[in-house]
């Protein structure tokens, strides 16, 4: 049986489990790239989640959270204009 590489399962989960959420409330989220070493994910919000005080608690508490429920709780997700560490 083969396995989906980790990059497009995330882009999955987040294509079909969290982006109808945040396009619910007016905003929008892309899947940028995964990083393996890190386990770093990265998206780029978009719409209203531009200019919304509350996108780094969406980020956090809805997007990170998720993908660390379902996946790996080692997990850390970055906009795509935020620093790399």
């Amino acid at each position: 049986m083969n396995q989906m590489p980790r990059d497009e399962l995330i882009a999955k989960i987040i294509e079909l489990r969290i982006k109808p959420v945040i396009q619910s409330h007016g905003g929008d989220i892309r899947f940028v790239f995964y990083n393996a070493d890190t386990k770093t994910v990265r998206v780029e919000l978009q719409s209203a989640c531009t200019s919304c005080p509350h996108a780094l608690s969406t980020l956090k508490g809805t997007v990170e959270s998720f993908l660390r429920l379902v996946l790996s709780d080692d997990l850390t997700v970055q906009n795509i204009d935020e620093q790399i560490y």
